[in-house]
């Protein structure tokens, strides 16, 4: 069943869509997507009784199906988001799993809310700027353009300046790697070869899921079920 929570965000009213499978808010995995994409996405690995031992939540960011829409959003208040959705619905701690270019809100959330983060989970996007092509095509269209090509979802295009910023200007992959927490990266067959060299000489846990591109929970869900629980039994 669909669920709604009602937030306070800069003295605006907004609402949240979401599913959540348990009944406590202990052991609690957060599946958040990336633009364009909805917690439907995660649907079948969240529901699978795999993941019985757990609590799994999985939520729309603003702007995405029917959450609501806010105008000028950047990295910073998607992390703000994350924690008062939390907070709203009394979790203390979950292992949060990030995927793509929006990874990069859950470091930043990582950082200025460590307390709430058990685990983090990272599916692969934007460990080097190099990953962040991307959004930097997005950022050279023009509104007009950017809407006549993807629709009217002028945050996402606010939202790809802050991440060209984020991810030239900040130390993305030196920054995931200094988390003091256990984290996992999970890629794919085109995935670069620098990150991964520096993840695995830093002791980062990774799994690669094959028959896969960006998608891995939908495109290989087995595999990506399978990688995810044994990092979970593992800690």
């Amino acid at each position: 069943m669909i669920n709604t929570i009602e937030l306070k965000f800069k003295d605006q009213e907004i609402h949240i869509e979401y599913f959540y499978i348990g009944n406590n808010a202990e052991n609690v995995i957060l599946f958040l997507h990336w633009l364009w994409a909805c917690k439907e996405n995660f649907i079948e690995v969240a529901n699978d009784d795999m993941f019985r031992d757990y609590n799994t939540i999985w939520m729309d960011f603003p702007w995405t199906w029917l959450s609501s829409y806010i105008e000028n959003l950047k990295i910073d208040d998607l992390a703000e988001i994350v924690n008062l959705f939390l907070g709203k619905l009394k979790i203390r701690q979950a292992v949060i799993v990030w995927h793509s270019m929006w990874w990069v809100v859950g470091l930043k959330f990582a950082e200025k809310f460590p307390q709430s983060v058990r685990w983090f989970i990272n599916i692969e996007w934007n460990l080097i700027s190099k990953d962040a092509s991307f959004s930097k095509y997005l950022t050279a269209l023009s509104l007009s353009d950017f809407i006549k090509e993807f629709g009217d979802e002028k945050s996402m295009h606010v939202l790809s300046f802050s991440l060209v910023e984020e991810s030239e200007n900040w130390d993305l992959l030196n920054k995931f790697i200094n988390l003091n927490l256990p984290k996992l990266y999970i890629y794919w067959i085109n995935s670069h070869i620098l990150a991964l060299d520096s993840l695995t000489d830093s002791w980062v846990e990774t799994a690669w899921i094959g028959n896969s591109w960006h998608h891995p929970f939908l495109e290989n869900k087995d595999d990506f079920k399978v990688s995810l629980l044994k990092f979970l039994k593992d800690i």
